[in-house]
């Protein structure tokens, strides 16, 4: 009798450790995609950036010389090459522009003799 009394105790413990086995699996998982999440949502935030200052360059390019305009920015970015680099995410501007280093706050840009120049006010 003292036999089935002890098997009974080990097929609990076995079926309790696959249940909490399962849990951490299941767990895990679930962090796992909180994480990817949100590196992905912080890759498109900052291709949305990118390409919003990268079409206000290109517009102040089209419009033309003496052009001069003035945008707000909550980010930091780099001008260099035709690209604008935000963060992750990188954009080609249509158009000549002055390479620039951008902190958030008020930008100026400038067609100076058909060439964009931007600088922090």
């Amino acid at each position: 009798m003292e036999d089935k009394v002890g098997q009974a105790s080990i097929e609990t413990l076995a079926g309790v450790s696959i249940v909490i086995f399962l849990f951490v699996m299941i767990s895990v998982d679930s962090v796992n995609k909180s994480a990817t999440h949100k590196i992905v949502e912080g890759v498109v935030k900052d291709g949305a950036r990118c390409r919003s200052l990268a079409e206000a360059i290109t517009s102040a390019y089209v419009l033309g010389e003496n052009m001069v305009m003035k945008i707000e920015t909550d980010f930091d970015a780099n001008v260099s090459e035709n690209r604008v680099l935000v963060g992750y995410g990188s954009c080609p501007v249509i158009g000549r522009v002055q390479d620039a280093g951008l902190e958030s706050g008020t930008v100026v840009l400038k067609n100076l003799s058909g060439t964009v120049v931007l600088e922090n006010e």
